[in-house]
């Protein structure tokens, strides 16, 4: 669109309550967080500030004395990065929203987001669609990877890919083109709780 129309177009992120928490500069390293407002990343089951550069939820302290808001989880994914950024501001920058915690799944005690195995997938041009069911048979975690593909002959290749990427290791389960349904989650969290 830029290019299309002799515009510069740049990023914003907000929500309805807060107003705007974070901008791109024309670097686009990111988006600085606006000085009107505390952002954290946090553990999103915890609400425990998570480390510069991990990913977390994202978690705004509003300044407004007539409408305060206290540690607002906004259900976002992000990280902080700090490394200076050519423009000179020196304000920390939101990553790129990376998903939502409602598509997110802690599965053996790690969690894995939706982007993670897009970037696995998107090696495997004969894998048309993807989605991963979790299971918890016997109270014990399981995790199947489904794969829409015709003629997938590198599983080990994928699989190997997908614990370098991930650290957990699915079942695959290999599906002609047009089995899964046209509307799926990524991460389709079938577990039982007692």
């Amino acid at each position: 669109l830029e290019k299309k129309f002799d515009l510069i177009m740049r990023q914003g992120y907000g929500t309805a309550d807060v107003g705007c928490i974070g901008y791109e500069c024309f670097h686009k390293t990111g988006l600085h967080i606006a000085n009107r407002c505390y952002v954290e990343i946090c553990h999103p089951d915890t609400g425990i500030p998570l480390k510069d550069g991990e990913v977390g939820e994202i978690v705004v302290t509003a300044f407004n004395k007539t409408y305060p808001l206290i540690r607002l989880a906004t259900g976002d994914l992000s990280y902080i990065d700090r490394s200076p950024c050519p423009c000179g501001r020196t304000s920390p920058r939101l990553g790129s929203i990376v998903g939502r915690v409602d598509t997110t799944a802690r599965i053996k005690g790690m969690f894995v987001y939706p982007h993670q195995v897009e970037q696995v997938m998107s090696r495997f041009e004969e894998i048309k669609r993807w989605q991963i069911e979790v299971t918890n048979p016997g109270g014990i975690d399981e995790m199947t990877l489904f794969i829409e593909a015709s003629n997938f002959k590198r599983e080990d290749e994928l699989l190997h890919q997908f614990r370098e990427k991930i650290k957990l290791r699915p079942e695959l389960k290999i599906l002609a083109p047009g089995t899964l349904p046209p509307q799926i989650r990524p991460i389709e969290d079938k577990r039982v709780w007692d």
